[in-house]
This record gives C-alpha cells, sequence and structure tokens, in this order.
C-alpha cells in the first residue's frame, strides 16, 4: 500500500509524518500540531470490492488488525486515532474510539462494514481538527 503523504498534506492542510517509534500496532502515520506534538494518529485503509487492507492487515485478519490497533489505541497512544480510505472518490475516516465502542457492544460486528457505512468525509473532519491545532 503506496501512501501519497504529500497528497494529504496539500489537499487537507495536516502536517503527517511517518513515526520512527512505530512498531507492532502503533500506527505508523501521525498528525502533528504546531509545535510538533503529536495531535493523533492515522491508520490508511483500502476498501475495494468488498475486500480491505492496511499495512496492518490484509482481507484475511481485518477484523483482527482494527481489534489490534484499538486495544494499542486506548491501551498505549492517549491520542485519537483515524481510520482513513477513499469512498466514492472522495476520502472518509472514522475515529477509533467509535470502532471501539461498536466492537465492545457487538462483538459480531463486520467491523468494515461497520467502518464503511459510518464514516465521514475527511474533509469535513479535517476542519475539526484544524480547529484543535
Amino acid at each position: 500500500m503506496n501512501i501519497d503523504i504529500t497528497y494529504y498534506t496539500r489537499v487537507f492542510g495536516f502536517k503527517i509524518e511517518e513515526a520512527n517509534f512505530s512498531k507492532g500496532f502503533i500506527p505508523k502515520h501521525i498528525i502533528l500540531d504546531r509545535t510538533r506534538n503529536i495531535h493523533s494518529y492515522i491508520v490508511f485503509c483500502d476498501i475495494c470490492e468488498g475486500k480491505s487492507s492496511s499495512i496492518y492487515w490484509d482481507n484475511n485478519s481485518s477484523k483482527e488488525g482494527v481489534i489490534s490497533i484499538v486495544q494499542t489505541q486506548y491501551s498505549q497512544l492517549n491520542r485519537p486515532l483515524f481510520f482513513v480510505f477513499q469512498k466514492d472518490k472522495q476520502f472518509v475516516c472514522i475515529e477509533g474510539n467509535e470502532v471501539r465502542e461498536e466492537l465492545l457492544a457487538n462483538p459480531e460486528v463486520d467491523i468494515i462494514s461497520y467502518m464503511w457505512n459510518n464514516s465521514m468525509s475527511l474533509m469535513e473532519t479535517s476542519m475539526l481538527i484544524h480547529k484543535e491545532l
């Protein structure tokens, strides 16, 4: 999966960098605030023809990968986490806490479908994030 970080920086105005401390299920990409502190983490996902992939999972292990990432966010990161993917020629995202809450409320959920159906525009989310930066 090839991520063009400069595209996201240019279009959405984020300062995104690769985290050199990333290992295991700690996300590789971070959004920095104006003082270069970590604002949030990003996991880029591909969803094509009902199949999901990321650098953290392939279609066969997508639920396990998502669970591992949200567990890591909850237990280690103390920052927001956004799953970002392309939907109908626009970029959308869903926050990791929303995904975690759904998994806790409904362990049998098809989490990729849930993420896909409950995502919101990354442009809208970026405006909210910019208010925090």
